[in-house]
């Protein structure tokens, strides 16, 4: 093999629980605009078979490139069919033809168990094939045993952002979220622990620690103020925060409170809940709060608004990677689109919301989405200018 072809021992990863979904893992960082290819010549294929248990040793690396083209078309397509029906929508035609095409005479593997942290779960195949296109049906037809069975309504995608593996997730409580604790589940509690310092992004934070802001804006608007001690990430992901603050919605409208006479006002992750909070509440035919004071709110959670990078050595709280970390102890739901307009307010459909005004700093790293909101929002209202012009970021969250 080439020298830029040569793996390590770390280069391949075995946890996704059935061998198409480790075949599928071949390609790492599928989050990225450009993902990391381990299947860079028909070496590595021919290693990985067998590292696998698919292919006889010994066997010589192929000379035909198609072979590799042929296992990375594969591989794609069991990634999207599976993906597909674990999320309840059927494959695409081209990929059934395709998982169809392995050839009937492929060895079949022979049902193996093994007792793993007290339950029984498959083992992995001991049936080797005698060519790596054989061993590519075996990939197939595993792949098509996965899509008929049960099992496919338990296939995960790893919760660390910048994992992503594919993991089948046999937990008994099927809450598993990571592809690996000891890889992604303890590093991400680590990041998330550091980061609890900085404060917000829904993780932590409390009533207690801007109960003093919460104050200062009662007092200046001349009214009292109710601050909502809403559940924290990752143990209560979304929507319980907007659960948590339309519950407080409604108990002041319980204590006799006209909603005209209620504002709907938080800061950071907190202003993206006032919002959140009138939408919802339209969308439910009911009446809002008389008025939206969002400050710094977090409204574009694809992350692809220019200034989480351009701003970045300016913000000393946040960064991509906070952000990020963030994002995946709030958003934790399966297959989720960090575009839906449910949680990126850029997206959202702002008719009908009370007078609105979006504060915000002009160096943060979520400006490019606040000022994006306010633009959309505060023109039918005729506001002035949100406050973004500071000459620097101070940031409470």
């Amino acid at each position: 093999m080439q020298n830029e072809g040569v793996v390590t021992d770390d280069t391949w990863i075995w946890d996704g629980g059935r061998v198409c979904l480790d075949f599928t893992n071949t390609l790492r960082h599928r989050w990225r605009p450009t993902p990391g290819e381990t299947l860079r010549n028909p070496g590595d294929l021919t290693l990985w078979l067998q590292r696998a248990g698919l292919l006889t040793p010994g066997i010589p690396d192929p000379v035909d490139a198609a072979v590799l083209a042929s296992g990375r078309r594969l591989r794609e397509a069991v990634d999207r069919a599976v993906l597909a029906v674990s999320d309840d929508r059927l494959p695409s035609s081209s990929d059934v033809v395709l998982l169809n095409e392995s050839p009937a005479e492929a060895p079949r593997p022979a049902p193996q168990i093994a007792v793993k942290d007290g339950h029984l779960e498959p083992a992995s195949t001991t049936t080797m094939a005698p060519d790596p296109a054989t061993a590519l049906a075996l990939i197939a037809q595993d792949a098509v045993d996965l899509l008929l069975s049960t099992e496919i309504r338990r296939v995960r995608v790893c919760g660390a952002d910048t994992c992503a593996l594919r993991f089948l997730d046999r937990s008994p409580a099927h809450n598993r979220r990571w592809c690996s604790m000891s890889r992604c589940g303890n590093r991400t509690k680590v990041r998330l622990h550091q980061a609890r310092a900085r404060l917000g992004g829904s993780v932590t934070a409390s009533m207690h620690s801007d109960r003093k802001a919460a104050g200062h804006i009662a007092k200046a608007a001349g009214a009292r103020s109710l601050v909502v001690d809403f559940r924290l990430a990752p143990e209560h992901p979304y929507p319980a925060q907007l659960d948590d603050a339309e519950t407080a919605y409604r108990w002041l409208l319980s204590q006799g409170y006209e909603p005209r006479n209620i504002g709907s006002t938080g800061h950071s992750i907190g202003g993206t809940l006032a919002v959140m909070l009138p939408l919802r509440l339209l969308a439910q035919g009911e009446a809002t709060p008389g008025a939206i004071v969002s400050v710094s709110p977090w409204t574009d959670l694809t992350l692809q608004n220019a200034s989480v990078d351009e701003n970045e050595d300016n913000d000393k709280m946040l960064s991509r990677n906070t952000l990020e970390l963030f994002r995946g102890a709030w958003l934790q739901e399966p297959g989720v689109d960090f575009a839906d307009p449910k949680i990126s307010l850029v997206n959202a459909d702002l008719t009908g919301l009370p007078p609105t005004i979006v504060l915000y700093g002009e160096y943060e790293t979520l400006a490019s989405g606040s000022a994006s909101t306010s633009a959309r929002e505060l023109k039918p209202h005729r506001a002035e200018r949100p406050f973004g012009r500071t000459a620097a970021p101070p940031r409470c969250r």
